[in-house]
């Protein structure tokens, strides 16, 4: 049984380690891009979960604390390792090509079920299915399974987006083709100093 927190507790913490980069070639044209994105460690204390995420939400929202050099290089040391071992779960948004628009392989594999919309609907369905199948029970005598039908279906449909995220990220790992190179912002300075200079400046002259 876990901890009941208290009314109004804070049960995340974010911790903005900064931004780093991605350089990539599209598959589908040739072309080189620089995707960059945010890192940060977000801890939930009730589920005893620690997880490195990015993506707009992290954009939008306000550090905890400031987490001092070494944490910072602890951090991009161990989003590399992730990277160079061709996990990608942390890359939620999809990156696309800027002269084809095509998303990489290797973007966008999709949030965790808990974070997506379906897991919602499904959780409304299920609760919505026990009801009904108490209302049909006592008011109408009739069989509960039929309010369970729409729970049951959500449930399946969440299953097909677990196993399928899981079917690509282990797909990912599998494949060495493709894959991203990863540069923090102090490298984002010698990349601006050889022949990726115009996709490298845009983003040093950012605050």
């Amino acid at each position: 049984m876990g901890t009941v927190l208290p009314t109004g507790a804070e049960t995340t913490k974010i911790t903005d380690f900064g931004r780093y980069y991605l350089l990539y070639t599209c598959p589908n044209c040739g072309e080189t891009g620089l995707s960059e994105q945010r890192l940060a460690r977000v801890e939930k204390p009730d589920v005893l979960r620690v997880e490195h995420m990015s993506g707009s939400e992290l954009n939008r929202a306000s550090p905890d604390k400031t987490p001092t050099d070494t944490e910072r290089d602890r951090a991009s040391r161990d989003m590399a390792k992730r990277i160079e071992a061709g996990d990608f779960s942390a890359l939620e948004a999809k990156v696309l090509c800027p002269r084809c628009g095509k998303s990489q392989p290797w973007s966008g594999v999709g949030k965790p079920w808990y974070r997506t919309l379906l897991a919602a609907f499904t959780a409304a369905a299920v609760l919505a299915g026990l009801i009904g199948s108490r209302y049909l029970v006592f008011t109408w005598k009739a069989t509960p399974a039929l309010a369970l039908i729409p729970a049951a279906v959500m449930i399946l449909l969440s299953l097909g987006y677990v196993l399928r995220r899981r079917r690509r990220l282990a797909a990912l790992r599998q494949s060495t083709e493709n894959r991203p190179t990863f540069y923090t912002r102090a490298a984002l300075r010698e990349l601006a100093e050889g022949p990726y200079k115009a996709l490298a400046k845009p983003y040093l002259t950012k605050e």
